[in-house]
């Protein structure tokens, strides 16, 4: 039987692909770091549902059973009003996303939701509630999880959500220009809009100070837009 060039030049491009260009096979056999991706592909889009592919080995967690592993990661691509109440208080309520999240948080492994998938964030919420809500997301982020959107997500799983690995503010987040009063600045609901302008939609960054003061039209802006505001303690103050 003869075999055509055509073929083996085919049958090359297939082992290079496989094993790259070096011929070690250890490589191309590297087994990728696990991620278990909770609340199902249907809040994922598909751009990166590929990248996901291409960069872990995916478990689908979706039963009450299911744990994760210690070298997990975690991937919530749906985060139930429950669960980010119930997991703020240290519980993992009875919810499966819920009970991986806590999973993840109490090993130390890396934990992501995506914005997009917080329940509580696609209602109107008064903003009584609405604070409520907020201050529970700041309690998981305390507790190590990070909430991005999606072109966020492989960045924060693989540790590299900062500027240039260095500990420093996301790179979405804005700097907010403010007043100065007694060596501490005051931001008013002006510079909020100028930094987080309504055009750019709900959820986005911004980057402030512990020890900031918002005045209270800045908090109701910060509140109504749905704002990410990092750097602010527990005690940070208003007007």
């Amino acid at each position: 039987m003869q075999i055509s060039d055509e073929l083996v030049s085919r049958v090359t491009r297939e082992l290079l692909k496989r094993f790259g260009s070096g011929g070690g096979e250890s490589a191309a056999l590297a087994p990728k770091p696990l991620l278990h991706l909770v609340g199902g592909r249907a809040g994922v889009s598909p751009a990166l549902a590929a990248r996901l592919e291409e960069t872990f080995a995916i478990h689908e967690h979706t039963a009450w059973e299911d744990h994760v592993p210690p070298e997990a990661s975690v991937l919530l691509s749906r985060l139930g009003i429950q669960a980010l109440a119930r997991v703020a208080w240290g519980d993992e309520g009875c919810t499966v996303e819920g009970r991986a999240l806590l999973e993840a948080i109490l090993l130390g492994r890396p934990a992501v939701v995506l914005k997009s998938g917080l329940v509580w964030r696609a209602y109107g919420a008064p903003k009584a509630l609405a604070a409520r809500y907020a201050e529970y997301e700041k309690n998981l982020e305390s507790y190590g999880l990070k909430i991005v959107d999606e072109d966020g997500v492989i960045p924060a799983l693989l540790g590299r959500e900062t500027q240039a690995g260095t500990g420093g503010p996301p790179r979405d987040a804005a700097p907010c220009a403010a007043q100065k009063r007694g060596g501490r600045r005051v931001i008013n609901e002006a510079a909020i809009k100028a930094a987080c302008p309504e055009a750019r939609g709900l959820g986005q960054t911004l980057a402030i100070s512990p020890g900031d003061i918002l005045t209270p039209l800045a908090k109701d802006y910060v509140l109504s837009m749905r704002i990410n505001i990092t750097g602010v303690t527990s005690q940070q103050e208003a007007l």
